[in-house]
């Protein structure tokens, strides 16, 4: 972070090696709040990219647990991500 100044964050995270079995009730709920209460003012846009089938259904289920503007800057991707983090994220 730098001082004075206004940061927007952008998190690209890979979820290709993330299988739903290694996700606990307790780490998501964990997760959740982390996200809500330290990134709403900082974070722009989270894509989670490569996420299986299985955890892209579980994230439309904790959907109903996330504030809406918490829900609008996460996006959650299989392997059809590149024209929307393109919108984002210049190429190089």
């Amino acid at each position: 972070m730098v001082a004075g100044k206004v940061e927007n964050w952008i998190v690209i995270a890979d979820c290709s090696q993330v299988w739903a079995t290694q996700l606990t009730n307790s780490k998501l709920h964990t997760m959740v709040t982390i996200m809500q209460e330290n990134y709403p003012g900082r974070l722009y846009m989270l894509f989670a990219i490569n996420v299986s089938f299985t955890l892209r259904t579980l994230w439309t289920v904790l959907t109903n647990f996330i504030d809406e503007f918490t829900e609008q800057k996460i996006k959650v991707y299989g392997e059809d991500y590149h024209e929307d983090l393109l919108q984002i994220v210049d190429a190089d």
